[in-house]
């Protein structure tokens, strides 16, 4: 029979209680009993006596169910309220109860409910602590149960914190024996945070510093299949970086977790390496210099293996990561430079082995020994300061006897990287007035031989890309100092030549393309008067030819550098379109380039940008207006621009300032009322016009008659052939756009009109 209100709370009870009972008519049962207690017909008192019979009856089955239903009560009723009285004899029983080990994953269930949504006094939270490390054998609950106690320990450690912290070392002995041997992902997620917890706010945990880490250690590395049906959605990820967070929480763990990593790297399996490499980086960083000094030769050792003869990529790119790791916490450790510090040990073994290599030269070897060297450098101030002047007179010193007469070319090449990897290396040097850049010293002699290389005909393509890079790195050092005028002059020139040249390879136009829009950044005067004309000379003279690509792309970038060039480049851009409009497959190559230009600019705008882009709109102006002539004038180019000028149209009204779009739709329609057009130049003009209008900020009062424009739109859309899709969604936008800023929006047509014809 259907349960109602009036079913007494005995009744209900046994219902619940009853084993023979559906699933559903116990579920029923529970819902009339919360009823109850909500309206306050009965209380919590009268449901414990109520319950007696069925708590104290010999069948487990029979008490786990009484001690069921109390604890679902207090979970699905979180806003019960009940006396301070009430919560603590709810303490004391679920405290008392836990004894009863066939109930305890029923009470576990209560007890986390009682915590989560009442406050149990301080004191009382800790006889919950203890009852539940004494009496649960936390290893033989099932999986869920296991997720219950871990839930009760988050509760205790985050909303009772301060209560929990005067149980010391006492919580953190029964948290160890609790954790211990949990295997169950979902549950481990939880342990991992909470051991975070407790080292964080349980000083005590010192006193099993090593049990704790151990408990944890034997999880590493994570070996864990995704489940993609998962409810749980448990990622490996949300493992690894949870084991990872305890392994490297406290300098503590160190003297336990060096020696361990370091015997984990002895590991064949690249997955358990590159894992390794990545917990050790995170350990170092929080461990400080101290505990590492002791084991330098060691992680020497295991870097020097992985890096110069490991066979796979990740693991060695993750040794580099640690190594990086490693010299940067030496360096921040107290007395750090000084000549016996760890750090001065690490370098001195570093560098040998290094240099070694460098003298005894491998292609492979050698390289790889740069690469230490600048991950080194980069790492560390007192490092870089060492290094470069050990380092770089052996290294031209090994380029002037490969380039003598009948030299190694290939080993040439090989030194010639090695330099630019040390040029790099100086990036993040931070002079001063005690100490200099130490590329200074050497800062002529490296220069003449990376320009010499990039500028010598003879020099293959790919060493040519290599000297490109080293002297835009030398320029690109915040040292002023370093390169005179002239020389960055020289540099900015030769860029230029190369850039701009049919004469080198692809790859050696785009490298030093790159090159010069990094220069425009600190040389923009430069950039503008040498490096820009020799481009637009090119476009000039391809007049009937296929425009190079690397020549538009360069030219596209270095216009988002700075307003200037923006401003150069968009000029240049369309007084060649303007001379050219009859030249449809030309207009075809250099239009796109010009969208690039605005593109990229509506994707960088607002991303720190200097009161020198203020002025930009008159420059869009002056575009738009430009290009519309165009379109009108030239019949030959006209298909092409009725392709690509409603979005330049659209990018010019999203760059402009809004003050500004008054100008545009003024421009904009010459397209409209243009006398002789034929159909089609009328449905271009169309399209052009819509891309302004939809994207005008009509919030400037200045523009006013919205309505009148939106009319416009419509009258001249609906007598002109809109063949296709685009088109007429082009308009319909437009329309929209325009709708949003119309009062009364029903005395105007609806867009859809536009949108669904089939004209």
């Amino acid at each position: 029979t259907e349960l109602t209100m009036s079913t007494s709370l005995e009744s209900l009870v046994n219902t619940y209680a009853d084993p023979d009972k559906a699933a559903h008519q116990r579920e029923d049962a529970l819902q009339e009993v919360l009823k109850l207690l909500s309206s306050g017909t009965n209380n919590l008192q009268e449901l414990v006596t109520t319950l007696g019979p069925h708590l104290t009856n010999k069948d487990e089955l029979a008490r786990s169910r009484g001690t069921l239903l109390l604890s679902e009560c207090l979970r699905q009723f979180p806003t019960w309220e009940l006396e301070v009285n009430a919560i603590q004899y709810l303490t004391q029983f679920f405290s008392d109860r836990l004894q009863d080990y066939p109930c305890q994953a029923e009470l576990l269930i209560g007890i986390k409910a009682l915590l989560q949504h009442h406050n149990v006094r301080p004191g009382d939270d800790h006889t919950l602590c203890r009852a539940i490390f004494n009496e649960v054998h936390v290893q033989s609950l099932k999986q869920s149960a296991r997720h219950d106690v871990f839930q009760v320990f988050k509760i205790l450690t985050t909303r009772y914190l301060t209560s929990m912290k005067r149980m010391k070392a006492d919580y953190v002995f029964g948290y160890i024996q609790a954790m211990d041997g949990e295997k169950d992902p979902r549950n481990l997620v939880l342990c991992f945070s909470l051991v975070v917890i407790i080292v964080e706010n349980f000083p005590d945990f010192v006193r099993f510093d090593e049990d704790l880490f151990e408990v944890n250690a034997c999880y590493f590395p994570i070996t864990f299949t995704e489940n993609p049906n998962d409810p749980h959605a448990v990622t490996k990820a949300s493992l690894v970086d949870g084991l990872r967070a305890v392994l490297s929480s406290t300098p503590v763990f160190a003297p336990f977790a060096i020696p361990f990593f370091l015997d984990k790297l002895s590991s064949n399996v690249p997955a358990t390496t590159v894992d390794t490499f990545r917990t050790l980086c995170a350990c170092v960083n929080k461990f400080g210099g101290v505990p590492l000094t002791p084991f330098i030769e060691e992680f020497w050792t295991v870097l020097r293996t992985e890096i110069l003869t490991g066979a796979n990529a990740a693991s060695s790119e993750a040794a580099f990561e640690f190594l990086s790791a490693l010299v940067a916490t030496l360096d921040r450790t107290p007395g750090s430079s000084s000549d016996n510090s760890g750090l001065d040990k690490f370098l001195g073994i570093c560098f040998a082995e290094c240099h070694r290599q460098l003298r005894d030269f491998d292609s492979k070897l050698s390289l790889m020994s740069s690469r230490i060297l600048r991950a080194v450098s980069l790492s560390s101030d007192f490092a870089c300061g060492k290094l470069i002047p050990n380092t770089i007179p052996l290294v031209l010193e090994q380029l002037s006897l490969s380039s003598a007469v009948g030299g190694d070319v290939q080993r040439h090449s090989i030194f010639m990287k090695i330099l630019v990897e040390l040029v790099i290396s100086t990036q993040k040097f931070k002079p001063t007035a005690e100490f200099e850049n130490p590329l200074k010293a050497f800062a002529e002699a490296t220069y003449s031989v990376l320009f010499s290389s990039a500028s010598t005909a003879e020099t293959a393509n790919e060493e040519r890309m290599e000297s490109i890079n080293g002297l835009t790195h030398l320029s690109l050092i915040n040292d002023a100092t370093l390169l005179s005028a002239d020389q960055m002059k020289e540099v900015v020139t030769l860029f230029s030549k190369l850039s701009s040249s049919t004469a080198y390879a692809d790859g050696v136009l785009l490298a030093s393309g790159q090159s010069l829009i990094l220069l425009a950044l600190i040389q923009l005067d430069l950039v503008r008067s040498i490096a820009l004309p020799p481009f637009f000379e090119e476009l000039s003279n391809s007049i009937g030819t296929t425009l190079r690509h690397s020549t538009l792309s360069v030219v596209s970038d270095l216009a988002n550098v700075h307003p200037a060039l923006f401003e150069d480049v968009l000029k240049n851009l369309v007084s060649l379109l303007s001379q050219n409009a009859e030249n449809a497959h030309y207009v075809s190559q250099v239009i796109p380039a010009l969208i690039r230009c605005l593109s990229a600019r509506e994707g960088t705008r607002g991303e720190n940008d200097s009161n020198d882009w203020s002025g930009v709109s008159q420059i869009l102006l002056s575009v738009l207006s430009l290009l519309v002539d165009v379109y009108l004038s030239s019949r030959a180019s006209q298909t092409v621009l009725s392709e690509y000028l409603p979005q330049v149209a659209s990018k010019v009204t999203n760059l402009c300032a809004a003050h500004h779009h008054g100008e545009l739709i003024t421009i904009a329609q010459r397209v409209l009322v243009a006398e002789d057009s034929s159909e089609e130049t009328k449905v271009g003009g169309l399209l052009i016009y819509a891309s302004v209008v939809g994207s005008v900020d009509f919030s400037d009062t200045s523009l006013g008659g919205v309505e009148e424009i939106y009319s416009q739109v419509f009258d001249i859309a609906t007598k002109l052939p809109l063949k296709t899709q685009v088109q007429r969604r082009i308009v319909a936008e437009c329309l929209g756009a325009i709708l949003n800023n119309v009062e009364d929006q029903a005395v105007v047509p609806s867009p859809l009109v536009i949108s669904t014809c089939s004209f």
